[in-house]
């Protein structure tokens, strides 16, 4: 089955990721996340695509009670999974569905039966800016075209679009 990785890590106020959250990132990568999302820094970070898959260092802050331009932006990430309809994939749903009926705890994904194999799937992805600056402080809505253009500056997103073949956008 599909893994997302989700960190929270990296050092506050800062606009580009740390060799840690590279290093720990490229790890969860390496151990078969599908695309990693980190949170920490406060502020939106770059992104960058290793081994064909996306990670997104930092998205900033969504809510939050500082005053700073930086402090008052956020990225939210956009994904669409798709994965062409298949007997594996058939047979996964119904997998899927008998261990939904059981208690979770008993470690049903645990126990995949023979001759499943992980499904083919795919990824588009979009950056959606956020804001939360005056006049309605602690309300967070969708940015204005600036702000959603200085985002994606500072998160390089175009380029990482580019690196993962993508050459339309969700938005």
């Amino acid at each position: 089955m599909p893994v997302f990785a989700f960190g929270h890590l990296g050092i506050e106020y800062t606009p580009t990721a740390s060799a840690q959250q590279q290093r720990l990132a490229h790890d969860m990568i390496d151990a078969g996340a599908e695309f990693v999302i980190m949170n920490h820094p406060h502020w939106v970070q770059n992104t960058e695509v290793y081994n064909h898959k996306l990670i997104v260092y930092s998205t900033g802050n969504f809510i939050y009670d500082q005053l700073t331009y930086e402090d008052q932006r956020g990225a939210s990430i956009d994904v669409l999974m798709s994965a062409p309809y298949s007997d594996n994939l058939a047979k996964w749903i119904a997998y899927g569905a008998s261990c939904g009926a059981t208690n979770l705890n008993d470690s049903c994904l645990a126990n995949v039966p023979a001759g499943l194999t992980k499904p083919h799937l795919s990824f588009m992805f979009d950056l959606v800016a956020s804001d939360e600056r005056p006049p309605q402080r602690w309300l967070t809505r969708l940015a204005d075209s600036t702000l959603q253009f200085d985002t994606e500056k500072r998160a390089n997103w175009t380029q990482t679009l580019e690196q993962l073949g993508q050459n339309q956008r969700l938005n």
